[in-house]
This record gives structure tokens, C-alpha cells and sequence, in this order.
């Protein structure tokens, strides 16, 4: 198993990217699950983990041409209001989870600087 992280700050956003690789990891393994089914573990944990967890959207879409799916949802830690954004990416056997947020009043605010981000990275 091999993995590397990558963090960004600015103001009260900020956003992490997480890669695993194994040979278990194949290119076509979205695939096999739909969007809710890819996260039902993710949204269990998340659950347990705050009390006031919601989810906002989940789906499908793309980062540089490359199939991933998204789970925007928001939750409260240490009375502070939090909107983040996890997506999920299989490419060349790794496994890359990025994941980005804001404070829930400045999400809006940052939402588009965080796709931008987040489409900016390349996958070769």
C-alpha cells in the first residue's frame, strides 16, 4: 500500500487530498456502486461522529476528465457550524480522497474556489 496527503489553508476554508494506492484499486471500480452505496460507510461514520450530520448533496462528476463522485454535507464541531465536501477518485490503483470545506455561513463564499481547486489537479 502506498499514500501521500496534500493540505491547503486560506481563511476559514481549507481542503486535504488523501491517496492510497493497492492493486485492489482498479480504474473502473465506481463503477460498481452507485454514489450512495460508495459512501454509506463514509455517512455511518460521519453520523456516529456528529450528532447534527446532514447531507447536502451526493452524485456523480468528473475532476480533469476523470470519473469521481461527491458527498457535500455539514455538521457541527466544538459549536462550529462546518460545510465541507469529500470526493472520491480511482486512478492507476490508488484511491485519492479529497476533501474541502468552510465555515457553513462562508461555504458559499469559498464554494467556487474549492472546484476550482479541486478541477485544477491533474491525474496523468
Amino acid at each position: 500500500m502506498e499514500s501521500f496527503a496534500l493540505a491547503w489553508k486560506g481563511g476559514t476554508g481549507s481542503g486535504r487530498m488523501v491517496a492510497q494506492g493497492d492493486e485492489s484499486f482498479k480504474d473502473d471500480l465506481l463503477k460498481s456502486y452507485t454514489p450512495e452505496k460508495f459512501f454509506e460507510n463514509n455517512e455511518q461514520n460521519l453520523s456516529v461522529k456528529y450528532k447534527d450530520y446532514k447531507r447536502i448533496n451526493i452524485g456523480e462528476s468528473d475532476i480533469s476528465g476523470v470519473p469521481c463522485y461527491f458527498l457535500i454535507y455539514s455538521f457541527t464541531t466544538e459549536n462550529v457550524n462546518v460545510t465541507s465536501g469529500m470526493y472520491m477518485i480511482v486512478r492507476n490503483k490508488f484511491l485519492f480522497v479529497i476533501t474541502a470545506g468552510a465555515l457553513t455561513a462562508e461555504y458559499l463564499l469559498y464554494e467556487q474556489t474549492i472546484k476550482d481547486c479541486i478541477n485544477s489537479i491533474k491525474f496523468f
